[in-house]
């Protein structure tokens, strides 16, 4: 009989990656500390996240990245990490965390629905994949710009879907301010139209975008 001896808490995760990518270590029995640590259930949070890479790291200038990742009770984990379940944390106190795996791809498809162009990094031909780990890479995802905004202005569809949207620093959208909204009121030169209205809003790169195109 095999007896794994115990681990320092702060490697349990490494641990658990590692069982994960390697079919050998699989089937050696968990360390004693792993062995009795609370197990935790729910339904996943979808997360999209912008700005998570800098806007050099991208070639595609036409299109925007974002990161899917999944919040748990027990912690966060990104799209396309293998396994039913993750050593997180609650109050202070390590868990392991069971995955809805089935809520996650059903939250995806929706959001593929939504947004016509999207795809995934992973699946871009090798020389046009990002220099990134493999987990950061297969949880990242794009789609051309203007199909991002249609689906952000000005109701925030992804939200109204169920999905929390996170814009970082180096987000190319910067939709919440409400000073980057212009409406304009002109005077129509047809006969039939009294007035033109016109509304276009501005991201962080201070490119200009139509809303009402977006509409359509």
């Amino acid at each position: 009989f095999l007896q794994m001896p115990d681990l320092p808490s702060m490697l349990l995760p490494e641990f658990e990656k590692l069982t994960h990518q390697y079919s050998d270590v699989k089937n050696l029995p968990q360390p004693e500390s792993i062995q009795h640590i609370d197990v935790l259930e729910g339904s996943p949070q979808p997360i999209l996240r912008f700005g998570v890479l800098d806007k050099f790291d991208w070639k595609w200038e036409e299109s925007v990245c974002a990161e899917i990742e999944f919040s748990y009770a027990g912690g966060r984990i990104k799209a396309g990490t293998s396994g039913d379940s993750f050593i997180g944390e609650q109050h202070g106190k390590m868990v392991r965390q069971l995955r809805d795996l089935v809520q996650e791809q059903q939250s995806i498809q929706r959001l593929q629905l939504l947004v016509e162009s999207l795809k995934w990094v992973k699946d871009l031909s090798y020389d046009q994949q990002l220099k990134l780990d493999k987990q950061r890479l297969d949880s990242m995802v794009f789609a051309f710009y203007g199909d991002w905004i249609k689906q952000l202005m000005p109701i925030n569809q992804m939200e109204l879907m169920g999905w929390q949207i996170e814009h970082l620093e180096n987000s190319p959208f910067n939709l919440q301010y409400v000073e980057n909204l212009n409406i304009s009121i002109t005077e129509s030169e047809s006969q039939q139209d009294w007035f033109n209205i016109g509304a276009t809003v501005q991201d962080s790169a201070g490119n200009s975008y139509d809303l009402l195109d977006a509409l359509v």
